[in-house]
């Protein structure tokens, strides 16, 4: 979803672990898991919000981390490790003790590796470099002093003798460093959740997402999409309050009342919540889903040749296979049939209507056919065109400033029809608008 890989990109990861999870992300559906996500983010937005200069630090020292889980896996019993990957090892245990002097997080482990720089650092330098030191061995230290004098038929056996004192050299200290295998593992872990919570938590900061609390309903105050909202800079934006329950609810509105991104908006918000991210509204209380279905007319299989009715037909498909299988989805259906004429199209829309109100999931459908559902079924209406903003300036770029996109419960089945005004106060060829006129008085009078 493209608001989704927005925000995923937006997201300040510094480390290549951290990296890692973000491309490794699960699904949450179990309560104990998001909490837990939820929980990171709030302590750490706290110590943000008071601890800026830890968090600076913490931030500058995570730019010297690399990933070095290859070599971690490398420390056994029959491997010998290179002065490159002792190099590593060091490396990343000196700037890991940095960040683990500021990082006091209850959610991170972050065992201590000061054992481990002391094994590879045996002079004391806490310098991010090794060599194999003379500190090792007095018999190295004097080798390599002697080579230094001996002419070159004696440099030759020497510096033999020196690689073979160095070669077990490392052999030992990779037997010591096999203590701390996991405790390396562990660091590594650390490190990349540390860095992944902080960019999550700095864009909830930045964003003004919210904490939602669990529950058995959906309900959503001050919605918004960031993607939009980022988009219009200096316009204004205004964000909508839902409630969603098990069962159909359909919306209606004109067109450009934004209809498809508040079903965009509302499939980002869960998709965020079960990834264990903050969302974007003011307050919300969310309800658990097994599965997020968003139909929303950009379909891919459309590039492998099937046409965007096929393709959508197709999701369709899973779709009624998924529920009819298992059960509590999200499905968000938007302008479903537009791609096929009018009267089937209507006759697809109040079918799966019916079907999906009779399964225990949350089903919301945008449309633009009227009388497509039965008494029973929910209906919301975008609350469309301002009428007091109607004789204002309008241009395309502050258009969306005559529209208001609150939603309002509904009785009625009937899609307004606001194209015509739409098109007059865009200033649209006036031949256009007048044919358009007089084939809708005619249309009129033959009924």
């Amino acid at each position: 979803m493209v608001e989704l890989d927005y925000l995923f990109q937006k997201l300040e990861i510094i480390t290549p672990l951290g990296k890692d999870l973000l491309k490794n992300l699960k699904f949450l559906i179990d309560k104990d898991s998001i909490e837990c996500e939820l929980d990171k983010i709030e302590e750490t937005i706290k110590k943000i919000n008071t601890e800026k200069e830890k968090i600076e630090k913490i931030k500058h020292n995570l730019m010297y981390i690399k990933d070095i889980k290859r070599t971690i896996e490398r420390i056994n019993s029959e491997y010998i490790l290179d002065d490159i990957e002792l190099y590593e090892i060091k490396y990343f245990s000196i700037y890991y003790e940095k960040i683990r002097k500021e990082a006091t997080f209850s959610y991170l482990k972050m065992p201590d590796l000061k054992e481990v720089i002391k094994i590879l650092d045996p002079d004391n330098t806490n310098l991010p470099t090794f060599y194999i030191y003379d500190s090792y061995s007095t018999e190295l230290k004097k080798i390599r002093k002697q080579r230094k004098k001996a002419n070159d038929k004696e440099k030759e056996k020497l510096y033999i003798k020196e690689m073979e004192i160095e070669n077990k050299i490392r052999e030992k200290l990779t037997n010591k460093l096999k203590k701390y295998k996991e405790a390396l593992k562990q660091a590594l872990d650390d490190i990349g959740e540390l860095d992944f919570v902080i960019a999550k938590s700095q864009q909830a900061i930045e964003y003004k997402l919210t904490r939602p609390e669990l529950s058995n309903q959906i309900c959503i105050n001050g919605l918004y999409n960031p993607l939009i909202k980022d988009r219009l800079k200096n316009g204004k934006y205004q964000p909508i309050n839902i409630k969603l329950k098990n069962g159909v609810t359909l919306i209606t509105g004109a067109n450009m009342t934004g209809k498809t991104v508040i079903l965009r908006t509302i499939a980002l918000a869960q998709s965020l919540l079960q990834y264990g991210f903050y969302i974007p509204a003011e307050s919300a209380k969310m309800k658990i889903i097994n599965k997020i279905f968003l139909i929303s007319g950009d379909y891919q299989s459309t590039l492998n040749g099937l046409s965007s009715y096929a393709a959508e037909m197709l999701k369709l498909n899973e779709i009624l296979k998924y529920i009819k299988e298992k059960n509590n989805a999200m499905i968000l259906l938007d302008e479903l049939a537009r791609n096929t004429n009018p009267h089937e199209g209507k006759l697809i829309v109040k079918s799966v209507i019916q079907i999906l109100n009779k399964h225990n999931s949350i089903t919301l459908i945008t449309t633009h056919f009227n009388n497509v559902a039965d008494k029973n079924i929910r209906k919301l209406r975008i609350k469309g065109i301002k009428k007091e903003k109607l004789k204002s300036n309008i241009t395309p770029e502050n258009i969306t400033e005559i529209i208001d996109y609150t939603l309002i419960e509904e009785d009625k089945e009937i899609v307004p029809e606001e194209a015509l005004t739409i098109a007059k106060l865009l200033k649209i060829d006036e031949e256009l608008i007048k044919t358009i006129e007089k084939l809708k008085k005619e249309e009129t009078l033959n009924e």
